[in-house]
């Protein structure tokens, strides 16, 4: 039986604009047999005291055949450095694990499990955009912000404020023109954004 009063509207966080969200419970979702092997290995998710949503998609780490040691390297820290900043905003700001790992693996999954054991019953602040003026949201729906820092405790009073970078797109009207600056392939002059 089908109760059309009972349908639920799907929620957008922040109610569709980018910018700080504040109070967001952290969730983790992991991978299994059920998913479609695109799905993320993990998926951390964000949300609203009314229902509303954003996560962030997690793949192990992987090396790919076409970059330099120094290339890999610089990836990898990167994918470790936003791993270790949701941990520091779970587990405090002095968070500082002495284990070493021989591995990318095994150090994702540490990061994962303390992210995932020492989450509930916190609240988060995150950051939103429509991604970046480089890296502008292909599908044009909102994200967490790629960029470091993107979350901190909601009682953190230590770490700096979340606020707009320079290239961050906040504004839907901005990810618009810079999707279609993108799709033209010619050096005309003539685009302007009041086109």
């Amino acid at each position: 039986m089908i109760r059309l009063n009972e349908i639920q509207e799907s929620k957008i966080i922040n109610n569709g604009k980018a910018g700080l969200v504040k109070n967001v419970s952290l969730e983790m979702s992991r991978k299994t047999d059920e998913h479609d092997k695109s799905f993320p290995d993990f998926k951390i998710i964000f949300s609203e005291n009314n229902g509303a949503n954003i996560d962030i998609g997690i793949y192990y780490f992987k090396d790919k055949d076409f970059e330099t040691e120094k290339q890999r390297n610089n990836r990898m820290n990167r994918y470790l450095s936003r791993l270790m900043h949701i941990a520091r905003a779970v587990m405090g700001v002095d968070f500082s694990p002495s284990e070493e790992f021989t591995n990318v693996k095994d150090a994702t999954d540490f990061c994962i499990n303390i992210i995932e054991e020492n989450s509930s019953n916190k609240f988060f602040d995150i950051f939103i955009t429509f991604g970046t003026v480089n890296y502008p949201s292909k599908k044009g729906f909102l994200e967490v912000r790629y960029n470091v820092p993107f979350i901190k405790n909601s009682e953190d009073n230590i770490t700096l404020a979340l606020t707009k970078y320079a290239d961050d797109i906040i504004d839907k009207d901005e990810l618009i023109f810079l999707q279609k600056k993108n799709k033209l392939n010619d050096d005309s002059d003539i685009f302007t954004k009041d086109v």
